[in-house]
């Protein structure tokens, strides 16, 4: 497991966290729907802004975007999140700044293979750390105003 550069806080707290965001990209990977939402708080004031579903969404949402991703492969979906950097800031509140790459072939023939950064805020209750807000983007080439789908990792 990679750690990004300039992770402060409890190491334990750092790898809890860290697993629980990939945790949720095996989930994809390996078509377990529940896994992929595991992640977030329940609440209902949990706030996200998907890459793939642009806009405020829910967790709800969440779940059921990536059920169409799997739904519609073609072959296996990566969603791996190769280097993340964790700030604990207290007990119980954290952030994350993630590079993820998802990839899947479907089967109309299409292909996404981007790189994404995934900054989520993570809110430590009960000895379990979960997601109340994430934000996921593909970055953007201000000159072109196109998407910038590759970056370095």
């Amino acid at each position: 497991m990679e750690i990004g550069e300039g992770s402060i806080g409890n190491s334990q707290d750092i790898a809890d966290i860290i697993e629980t965001l990939r945790r949720a990209g095996r989930g994809t990977e390996q078509g377990d729907l529940d896994a992929v939402v595991a992640m977030f708080d329940q609440d209902a004031s949990v706030v996200l802004f998907d890459f793939m579903a642009p806009g405020v969404t829910t967790v709800d949402e969440v779940k059921k975007t990536a059920g169409r991703l799997v739904e519609n492969a073609d072959g296996p979906v990566t969603n791996q999140y190769p280097k993340v950097t964790v700030r604990i800031l207290s007990d119980s509140l954290a952030y994350s700044m993630a590079y993820g790459h998802v990839a899947v072939k479907s089967k109309d023939g299409s292909k996404i293979d981007v790189h994404i950064r995934v900054t989520g805020i993570w809110r430590k209750n009960d000895g379990k750390w979960l997601a109340i807000h994430e934000h996921s983007s593909l970055p953007v080439n201000i000159f072109t105003r196109e998407a910038v789908m590759k970056q370095p990792l």
